[in-house]
């Protein structure tokens, strides 16, 4: 394959001529007051030799006889994160008129590097970003909780698609708040020190980490512990949200944040309150009566709201009940502006981001469009889905001047998915979200990873991840939530037969096939093997269970049933082993068997139903 620049460069002249470099080139820098610049050189004298495997000499100020090579020049014509690089027949000079600005220039100049040599054809780039914040959302809550190495690898993935903005999504005790630290133990919890770490991790890489607290609904696993029992807007062991007329309610918010946020530096703190529901009964019913849900949704969200600019926070909240309860901007303009509306939108097909992200343009709020990686309750992603969902996203955004793009992948029901499931859509969307033009074809995403990421010399690994799109079944993982005979939902999409399940189980065998002659020079190129192998057999597994539904679905028995029940659940067995230990070469062993619970909850479910009816 052949590497290429990405996200791609808005401007480029080319000057038709070869740069030939010295063995060691000579790189000229100027230190600046704060010693950004000394950091960044640093940084690229690592990177050049770590991954071109080129060295060069740095040297500040003055260059006396040497002969300079490359240059990193201050401009102040240069604003924001906007940079140049103009290679002649004589050197390297990359122009910038802020820190943040060098550092991005830094990556493309690290890419021409790996792609070119020390042969560098001579033109000229200049580049800036389309959209102010280019993010990522990973959701921790949902049993994986990420070790720190694999927190900062992510930020070295961010930062070299040069995107500004990591949340970690928290509505569990997967963080250790010093408020209720008794619960601490309950989840193997990521410590105020552990985020300190990473905190300062990110800022040498120009990532800002924002606190992501949802602090209204999706808190049921809080509101199950006895002491939050009564905070509950409704009883019920389902219920997920708070009780907005309890004081209460506010205090363990407050108790949560002063917890929480001492360890993040950011300006910014999601609060969530996304998905409230159920606030026309329970102890809202009244209130609801008087000034309807949305009434009462929108007086406690302000309270927080409140609550979060004590701590010096300015807030972005999820959009989704207030854009989708109404459409009258009155209503809507109760929501203060130095509140960020994050308007979520993860089916493809939908307007929303066009129609919501007019009406906050016109309104005049800063705000976020927010697609997914369609990889949740699923070993592969859903890229057809997910492609269309993030490029309709970076184009509104681009459009309706959104201040920026938030790419999320959550973890539903266990998150089961290895991290490559979420690495393409994370790569299209951090380039979409710095250059829409120049990177809308997927393709470039693509080898972009292969190139760069996962570094193969022989086969593609984006293409064993396509290839499990394409046999994506929205159903598979859905049916364990499911009585062995109500196949209703594959039958109503037309999946529910032997040829779909066959060209999925012969896909899966070829996948896992492919991924065991890749030849790959990335750092856990063995590991991510194992992944695309492990998920590949659990998505055929799954399948043998499929069609065990759809032969009871057909004849009312399974023939051979204990026979071939003790052959599955053999090979289940084995390949469970392989993705815990997948997980735990880069999570938390917390909870790593919260979706395997739920499959043999299936499972047991298929054999009491076919041993009771024979």
């Amino acid at each position: 394959m052949k590497k290429a620049l990405y996200p791609r460069p808005k401007e480029y002249t080319s000057y038709d001529g070869i740069l030939n470099l010295p063995e060691i080139p000579v790189l000229l820098f100027h230190k600046d007051s704060e010693g950004e610049l000394f950091k960044i050189v640093s940084a690229f004298k690592k990177e050049l030799s770590d991954r071109a495997g080129i060295d060069c000499y740095p040297v500040p100020d003055y260059s006396g006889k040497l002969t300079v090579s490359i240059e990193f020049l201050p401009d102040e014509s240069l604003e924001g994160e906007c940079y140049e690089i103009e290679i002649t027949d004589e050197k390297i000079t990359l122009s910038y008129g802020t820190p943040v600005a060098a550092f991005r220039g830094k990556e493309t100049l690290l890419q021409l590097f790996e792609i070119n040599g020390l042969s560098q054809p001579t033109g000229k780039y200049l580049d800036w970003p389309d959209l102010r914040r280019r993010g990522f959302m990973l959701d921790i809550s949902r049993a994986k909780v990420p070790t720190l190495e694999k927190l900062f690898r992510l930020v070295d993935v961010m930062a070299a698609l040069k995107m500004n903005e990591l949340q970690l999504y928290l509505e569990t005790y997967v963080y250790e708040y010093q408020e209720y630290p008794q619960h601490a133990h309950i989840a193997e919890a990521l410590t105020p020190f552990e985020i300190l770490q990473l905190t300062n991790y990110a800022k040498e890489r120009y990532v800002d980490l924002v606190p992501n607290q949802n602090s209204f609904g999706h808190l049921r696993n809080w509101l199950r512990l006895d002491e939050f029992k009564e905070l509950r807007s409704y009883d019920g062991e389902n219920c997920a949200s708070l009780n907005p007329l309890d004081p209460r309610s506010l205090d363990f918010v407050e108790g949560l944040y002063s917890s929480l946020l001492p360890a993040f530096d950011s300006e910014y703190l999601n609060i969530g309150c996304d998905e409230v529901w159920d606030l026309e009964k329970g102890k809202t019913k009244e209130k609801a009566e008087q000034v309807g849900e949305l009434g009462v949704y929108l007086d406690f969200l302000e309270l927080i709201c409140k609550k979060a600019e004590e701590h010096g926070k300015r807030p972005q909240f999820w959009g989704d009940v207030l854009l989708n309860e109404t459409e009258d901007t009155s209503v809507i303009e109760r929501v203060s502006k130095n509140m960020i509306p994050l308007i979520w939108n993860y089916n493809g097909k939908d307007d929303a981001f066009d129609r919501h992200g007019k009406v906050m343009s016109t309104l005049g709020y800063d705000f976020y469009i927010c697609p997914g990686t369609s990889s949740w309750i699923a070993m592969f992603p859903d890229l057809n889905n997910s492609c269309l969902n993030v490029l309709n996203g970076a184009e509104a955004a681009v459009e309706y001047g959104a201040m920026g793009m938030l790419m999320t992948e959550w973890g539903d029901f266990g998150h089961i998915q290895c991290d490559f499931a979420m690495e393409l859509g994370l790569i299209y969307s951090g380039a979409l979200s710095w250059s829409l033009e120049g990177s809308r074809d997927f393709e470039l995403a693509c080898n972009y990873a292969d190139s760069f990421l996962y570094k193969c010399e022989e086969g593609s690994v984006s293409d064993i991840i396509r290839a499990g799109s394409d046999l994506y079944d929205e159903n598979y993982f859905w049916m364990f939530e499911r009585k062995f005979t109500d196949n209703n939902a594959p039958k109503k999409s037309g999946t529910f037969n032997y040829d779909h399940y066959m060209k999925v189980k012969n896909g899966m065998q070829d996948m896992a096939e492919k991924a065991k002659t890749l030849k790959m020079t990335a750092a856990d190129s063995e590991l991510l093997r194992t992944e695309l192998i492990a998920s590949a057999k659990l998505y055929s597994l799954m399948t043998d269970y499929m069609l065990f539904r759809l032969e009871y679905e057909e004849k009312g028995k399974i023939d051979d049933f204990d026979t071939r029940l003790a052959a599955f659940l053999a090979e289940y067995a084995s390949v469970k082993t392989d993705f815990k230990r997948c997980w735990n070469a880069r999570n938390k062993e917390y909870d790593n068997e919260h979706m395997f619970r739920q499959i043999e909850g299936g499972f047991d479910d298929m054999i009491a139903t076919v041993k009771n009816e024979n």
